[in-house]
């Protein structure tokens, strides 16, 4: 329930802009996802200036920097660079500069399992306990090969302490199978839906046990070689020349370089590639023979499902992925073969929003206006006016905004990123945050498990008990408060 914006691949999904897992979604208005709303023809004449001009207003607030394609049958027909790729180094962005693309080579490992099965050597229906083993009999025996594509295996995400505590090169496969092993589902396996990086790694772990092979090799030999993806690197990513630093966006505004993050490429995302190559991924993925067996595409039913029902309406698939400083999003019409690609070097949703906003301009329609975050000026409020200000004007501040996340959300937002910076000051302010968060929204249980949270870091048992104790009050199966208690009194 807590709203950690730490080392997840995360996803912004729904044309709201809230910050959720990778899926695949359906852009047809600002409003959301709606398949029944034929949308207009693409209009290309006349777009050169009016996505310049919203790239303009994104860059004076200093909320994008990367590279904008639209593409027409897989060729660009816009194709600009904006922003430091580099800002300590003063190295502009330009259009072939290498991103990481988070989330977004799921769709690389999701391809090449869709593949495997049409060619015999998986199945949708095995189960897991069939490749990997030491795993619990509830998942190794339940839980399937197409609920782990599709999101619905129960298991959750790997960046844990225990994985943060690793170094660069214990990241693995295999270190993440220990964690995965060790961790309860979330639910029963095909009852709910809910966004899993561990399940992308799984999917990996049985590439790599079906084929012989590492994960890269296999990545190379049937994506990167055939569709000659020669930008597009799986490993040692830091040391890509022509890369795009990412740069957090603190609570205050300011920039913050993320490689401290060290994030590692994984079968669930942080592969870096250059627009170009992305721009031929996706031809390939959508149209393309190269990348696909025959039929094996459409083996994955639900996506299957979810494509035609927008191919006629004109509907938008989206692909993205993101963390801290990392935002990426394909954006495929398929009814008239155009797509709106955007890559960032800035926090989600940054290219979720300049996309759906270019895709707003070509349909001739006014995109949505930039704003600055309203975290940024909760936190600005908070930090030069205090507490009581911020409590007396909170709806104030927050009601003329286009909202992107729930109000009770936004101050956990501010208290997580004071967390994650570790100083003493920072704990204590995000301790009164947290406080604020509950006096706002008494009636909300996860804002006493944030604050019980900041409590335990700082030393304070007994206050982080009564915390985690008044959210199961409101809240009984708040998971991550029924654990902080158990290990509280025991």
């Amino acid at each position: 329930m807590k709203i950690k914006i730490i080392v997840s691949l995360l996803l912004v999904i729904t044309s709201s802009l809230t910050i959720q897992a990778q899926q695949r979604i359906i852009i047809n208005k600002p409003e959301g996802p709606n398949t029944n709303i034929i949308q207009p023809l693409p209009n290309f004449n006349g777009m050169e200036p009016k996505i310049d001009k919203l790239l303009r207003k994104y860059m004076d607030l200093n909320l994008f920097s990367g590279v904008v394609v639209v593409a027409k049958e897989g060729e660009p027909i816009y194709n600009k660079a904006f922003g430091q790729a580099d800002i300590e180094a003063h190295i502009p962005v330009n259009t072939e500069t290498r991103f990481d693309i988070g989330s977004m080579n799921k769709a690389f490992t999701k391809a090449i399992v869709l593949n495997l099965i049409y060619e015999g050597k998986l199945n949708l229906n095995d189960n897991l306990g069939k490749y990997l083993i030491d795993f619990p009999e509830i998942a190794a025996k339940k839980v399937t090969i197409e609920q782990l594509i599709n999101h619905t295996s129960g298991f959750g995400d790997y960046h844990t302490p225990e994985y943060e505590r690793l170094t660069a090169s214990e990241k693995t496969i295999e270190n993440i199978l220990k964690i995965a092993r060790s961790q309860d589902l979330l639910f029963t396996r095909g009852t709910n839906n809910s966004y899993s990086n561990i399940g992308y790694v799984l999917l990996g772990a049985i590439i790599q046990k079906v084929e012989k092979k590492p994960y890269n090799t296999v990545v190379k030999n049937r994506i990167l070689t055939p569709l000659r993806l020669n930008n597009t690197f799986l490993d040692n990513k830091y040391r890509v020349s022509n890369r795009a630093v990412g740069y957090n966006n603190s609570v205050m505004g300011a920039l913050e370089n993320t490689d401290y993050l060290q994030i590692k490429p994984t079968p669930a995302g942080s592969f870096m590639a250059s627009s170009s190559d992305l721009l031929k991924f996706f031809h390939a993925y959508y149209y393309g023979e190269k990348l696909w067996k025959t039929g094996a595409k459409s083996l994955d039913t639900k996506e299957s499902k979810y494509l035609k029902e927008i191919e006629s309406s004109g509907g938008a698939a989206m692909i993205a992925g993101g963390f801290p400083g990392v935002n990426t999003v394909n954006l495929e019409v398929q009814r008239d073969g155009f797509s709106v690609l955007v890559l960032s070097n800035r926090n989600p949703p940054s290219a979720i929003e300049v996309g759906i906003g270019v895709l707003e301009i070509i349909r001739g329609k006014e995109p949505m206006e930039p704003e600055i975050p309203v975290t940024q000026i909760l936190a600005k409020a908070y930090f030069e006016k205090g507490k009581d200000y911020v409590k007396k004007n909170f709806n104030a501040i927050t009601q003329n905004m286009s909202m992107r996340t729930p109000k009770e959300d936004l101050l956990n937002q501010i208290g997580y990123s004071l967390l994650q910076s570790g100083t003493k000051d920072n704990l204590k302010n995000a301790i009164g945050i947290f406080l604020l968060n509950t006096e706002l929204f008494p009636d909300v249980a996860n804002t006493w498990d944030s604050y019980g949270e900041a409590l335990l870091i700082e030393g304070d048992k007994s206050g982080a008990l009564k915390a985690y104790e008044k959210a199961l009050s409101l809240d009984p199966s708040l998971k991550s408060s029924i654990k902080a208690v158990h290990k509280l009194i025991n």
